[in-house]
Order: structure tokens, then C-alpha cells, then sequence
């Protein structure tokens, strides 16, 4: 009797710690875990670790999505945020998405994402001068942008994860550079 009361209150004591979590909050054991509980289906293709989230590319099959997951608690994870890798133009030759989020801070957790569709881009740079401003030259786009991001292409792809403040969160500009530093594509 003694041992069966010790093993139903571990049981429960494991429900109340980790069980009502995950259930009720949106917390998973994994990051995979969290990601499928926005999509049931796709797998996770390119993981980059930024500070203490995971940014990781969801392919669906159909479509690509960019999930920032955090760790929860120590021992969990949650989704955090997402955006959704699209094509602003038909046959362009990156697909991107920035996705911005308020905090308690007055800050905005941002990440921002590229797929290179062309094999030239090797570096992707994310700036943030708005787009009617007609820049040709890296350095120029540097010299007139509050914000400017280099990442490196890898499988194809390319994430950042930024706290920026609320002036400098938005008119984003995405350029592909090929392995020389010419612009390649520009597009918002």
C-alpha cells in the first residue's frame, strides 16, 4: 500500500511539473515538439542558435517558415515567433520574411530570414533605410541604415535574431551578395 501511494504521488507530482506545461502552455520537451504544435506535419532543415533562442526552418513541403523557439523554465520549450519565407516578386531571387514582436522592455525581439533561390549569393546583408531609396553600393546602404546585418548563406539560407529599438524595427531591405561583394538582388 505504502509503495503504491509513492509511486501514484511521483506520477502525479511528474503531471503537476511537466505535464500541465506542456499541455495547457504550449511547452514541449523538444524544439521540434513546440514547432509541431503550430504544424503537425514538415521537419526542421536548418537550425541556427541565437543567444539563448533556437531559430530554426520549417519545411512544410509547400512552404518554408522561419520559428524562433525559447527555452522555457530550463527544462522545456515554447515557440516564441514565426514568419513565413515568400517571394515579394515572381522569380525572385530571395524569399524573405522579418517578423517583430514588442517586449515588456519596449524593445522588439525581430528576426529576419532568407532563402537564396540563386546559387550566386553567398552572404545576404538586411538593412534598414526603407525601400525607396535606390542604394547600389554596400557601403552606401551601410552609411544611410540605423540597422545592418551580414549573414552568411548556409544550405541555402540565411536567419538573424536582433533586440532592436521601436525607430530602427522595420523598412527592412534584403541584398544578395555573390562571393565578390556585388549586389546581386535587391528587394524588401
Amino acid at each position: 500500500m505504502k509503495k503504491r501511494c509513492i509511486v501514484l504521488s511521483g506520477l502525479l507530482l511528474w503531471v503537476i511539473v511537466y505535464g500541465i506545461p506542456c499541455m495547457l502552455m504550449g511547452n514541449a520537451y523538444t524544439p521540434e515538439g513546440a514547432v509541431r504544435r503550430l504544424h503537425t506535419e514538415g521537419e526542421s532543415t536548418y537550425r541556427k542558435k541565437a543567444g539563448d533562442h533556437l531559430l530554426m526552418l520549417w519545411d512544410t513541403g509547400y512552404s518554408h517558415e522561419v520559428m524562433v523557439v525559447k527555452r522555457t523554465w530550463g527544462l522545456l520549450y515554447r515557440l516564441h515567433m514565426a514568419g513565413s519565407l515568400t517571394e515579394r516578386e515572381p522569380g525572385a531571387a530571395l524569399r524573405t520574411t522579418w517578423s517583430a514582436q514588442l517586449t515588456k522592455e519596449q524593445k522588439y525581439d525581430t528576426i529576419l530570414a532568407a532563402e537564396a533561390a540563386d546559387p550566386r549569393i553567398k552572404k545576404i546583408i538586411v538593412t534598414s533605410e526603407g525601400p525607396m531609396k535606390n542604394i547600389t553600393s554596400v557601403e552606401a546602404a551601410r552609411s544611410q541604415s540605423a540597422v545592418y546585418v551580414e549573414m552568411d548563406v548556409e544550405q541555402g539560407f540565411a536567419a538573424q535574431y536582433l533586440l532592436l529599438s521601436p525607430a530602427d524595427a522595420g523598412n527592412f531591405v534584403f541584398r544578395g551578395l555573390d562571393e565578390a561583394g556585388n549586389i546581386v538582388y535587391a528587394g524588401w
